[in-house]
């Protein structure tokens, strides 16, 4: 005799639980996962889910695709650095000093500064004035009493 299940629920005239409507299957849910198909039958899970990027992955969770993904991405994350313009560094005739960052031209340079030197930087009128793939121009009003630094990071901009 073949096990019956139980997949619908009526109490007086309301239907409590309907199963018969479902399409849930072992292939679409993770691999050792429970639930019941929609003849109230236990179903296991078989669906294999990587656990590590994978650019070779078959499963049908596909981890290649995402591997990919990511990959292309890597050339839009920002990068950064911590610079200083240095006390000698500034040139007293063009009252100019360039910093090395090697960076793509094409992206977005965000200049951030410690507020606690924000003084410093608006008392010697301190700003960005030029930039090349190979690093930043500053100029001063006038030259700073202390070096200053900085955090730039070059981003992608959408």
């Amino acid at each position: 005799m073949s096990e019956m299940y139980v997949n619908k629920l009526v109490v007086g005239n309301e239907v409590k639980l309907d199963l018969t409507g479902d399409t849930v299957t072992p292939a679409v849910m993770m691999s050792g996962t429970t639930a019941h198909d929609r003849s109230g039958a236990p179903i296991t899970g078989t669906l294999t889910i990587d656990d590590h990027l994978d650019a070779n992955s078959a499963n049908p969770v596909q981890n290649n695709v995402v591997t990919a993904a990511l990959a292309g991405k890597q050339s839009s994350i920002a990068q950064s650095a911590l610079l200083t313009l240095t006390v000698s560094g500034w040139d007293s005739q063009t009252m100019q000093q360039t910093v090395t960052f090697a960076h793509d031209t094409t992206k977005r340079n965000v200049i951030d500064i410690t507020p606690s030197e924000v003084p410093e930087w608006s008392a010697a009128g301190v700003y960005a004035s030029a930039e090349t793939s190979a690093g930043i121009t500053f100029t001063c009003a006038t030259v700073p009493e202390t070096a200053l630094t900085f955090k730039v990071t070059s981003m992608e901009v959408s």
